[in-house]
């Protein structure tokens, strides 16, 4: 009885252990993002009558052509500011959060001329916090 007993307990903590690999395993494949975005992430500007300017790298890790596309999400702005950023061959006023057309990646293309994120702070000396997203068309939770 008592070997039967240590069988199931063996049994069962095996049973575990291969369904958290497994689950381990698809939440992995889950989260892989296809993308790195380096560069300057605060731009300080000494003056605030000239344009702040940020120019990020935009790399394909993954091992596919990608369609890559922009997300501007402002966080905080004051009023009277305005924001715009370019992607590929567009640029995008500040009524724009989605670039509506993408840049094409191949895999292990990093891409550091497409992106520009400029801010207008109109000499006022409020700050801003903006935060650009980039992901695959097909994928828009690959962020």
């Amino acid at each position: 009885m008592l070997r039967f007993f240590i069988y199931l307990l063996k049994t069962h903590a095996m049973k575990k252990s291969i369904i958290l690999c497994l689950l381990f395993l698809q939440f992995s494949t889950v989260s892989a993002q296809s993308l790195t975005v380096t560069g300057n992430t605060t731009i300080p500007n000494s003056d605030p009558c000239l344009q702040a300017t940020s120019y990020l790298t935009v790399k394909n890790i993954s091992l596919n052509t990608l369609d890559i596309i922009c997300e501007k999400i402002i966080i905080d702005t004051a009023a009277g500011t305005s924001n715009f950023f370019c992607w590929g061959a567009n640029c995008y006023g500040s009524e724009t959060y989605i670039s509506t057309s993408h840049n094409t990646l191949d895999p292990g293309e990093g891409d550091n001329v497409d992106f520009g994120g400029y801010y207008d702070a109109y000499c006022d000396l409020a700050t801003a916090t903006i935060q650009y997203c980039f992901y695959p068309d097909t994928d828009p939770n690959d962020k």
